[in-house]
């Protein structure tokens, strides 16, 4: 009671008030919209990492949920927010502009999130500054009025007819018991740790080095870890792109959610239970697709 009086206070007479107020005076970035953002990729050879507030977090020294604090990851992370690579779109939430179409509970976050790590954010990002959206991934629970099913149709355009792989945390099962997948010519994956990936980095990163042709898409769903591995893999002359939360956008739309919600068979990290995950959806072609598993 008085812990929750406290931190009332606290966002009433000061971070609300002095955060607005920091955030007025910056010159903030410039973010494409998800429509613009999907554009660059479809059109480029380029690379993404995002950023989300979970990035945001391990730079700041703390955890992600499925990823422990780590300064090396942290490190890595500011390294690659502040590089300048002409293979590698970098993508940070549009949590700075007023974004009619972000549903409610974004917009309540963004706002409450912002005023909250004002001299943080504005520290980290600078002024200005140039980016693609990271929800770009996130068309159904972030945004009200997007036509998934039209918008996966052009995600689908990157890997159409090319080869596919992902580098996914294990039972993510990205694509399985969907058709997000079913235009590409063929999927194979590296299956790594679904809980502090990062721990396992060079082993990932040299399996993706000897098992992935170059000309390959690369597909990754592995949280903080997937932002780093973009980075490294542009800078080997790969195409990419750390696209966690797709494969799950699209089971939320199929399933007509209404919230996020457990989705069978897959690790869904942002729901309560959602790493409980049993193994119903799993068939011959996904065990198939399985080019090693890192433990």
């Amino acid at each position: 009671m008085i812990k929750r009086l406290f931190k009332s206070l606290c966002w009433r007479l000061y971070y609300r008030p002095f955060g607005t107020y920091k955030l007025n005076q910056w010159k903030k970035p410039e973010i494409d919209d998800i429509y613009i953002s999907l554009e660059k990729l479809i059109q480029s050879n380029k690379s993404l990492a995002r950023f989300g507030n979970g990035e945001f977090d391990i730079i700041w020294g703390l955890s992600e949920g499925f990823q422990k604090p780590s300064e090396s990851l942290g490190v890595r992370l500011k390294e690659i927010l502040h590089s300048h690579s002409d293979n590698l779109l970098i993508g940070i939430t549009d949590f700075y502009h007023h974004i009619p179409n972000l549903r409610p509970h974004e917009q309540t976050f963004a706002y409450t999130w912002t005023r909250e790590n004002a001299n943080r954010i504005i520290k980290l990002l600078g002024q200005g500054g140039n980016y693609v959206n990271t929800y770009v991934s996130r068309p159904y629970s972030s945004y009200t009025d997007v036509d998934v099913a039209a918008y996966i149709d052009k995600f689908k355009m990157i890997w159409n007819e090319k080869p596919l792989y992902v580098i996914e945390g294990e039972k993510c099962r990205v694509g399985v018991g969907n058709n997000l997948f079913d235009n590409a010519l063929y999927v194979k994956r590296i299956e790594a740790p679904a809980e502090n990936a990062w721990d396992k980095y060079d082993d990932i990163l040299d399996a993706a080095k000897k098992l992935i042709p170059k000309g390959s898409i690369i597909f990754m769903a592995l949280g903080a870890t997937a932002t780093v591995l973009a980075y490294d893999l542009a800078a080997l002359g790969y195409k990419a792109m750390d696209l966690g939360h797709l494969d799950i956008e699209y089971e939320y739309y199929r399933h007509k959610a209404t919230g996020k919600m457990k989705i069978p068979g897959k690790y869904v990290n942002e729901v309560e239970g959602g790493s409980e995950v049993d193994d119903l959806i799993l068939d011959d072609d996904f065990k198939k697709s399985i080019l090693c598993v890192i433990k």
